[in-house]
């Protein structure tokens, strides 16, 4: 089962990823990219997330 997750949703899980990642690394930014940034996604879609070090 393919459970759909709105876009507001998807930018906190990003935001908490990304949290999570510079705690461990040397990050100096995070983007959300792709259908879900463009506000085009499906229940197809997954999450992009670019990671700048």
């Amino acid at each position: 089962m393919v459970t759909f997750i709105d876009r507001k949703t998807v930018e906190k899980i990003a935001r908490e990823y990304a949290g999570l990642v510079k705690k461990e690394m040397n990050i100096e930014k995070a983007y959300l990219y792709g259908s879900y940034a463009k506000g085009n996604y499906t229940s197809e879609s997954d999450i992009d997330i670019a990671v700048i070090m």
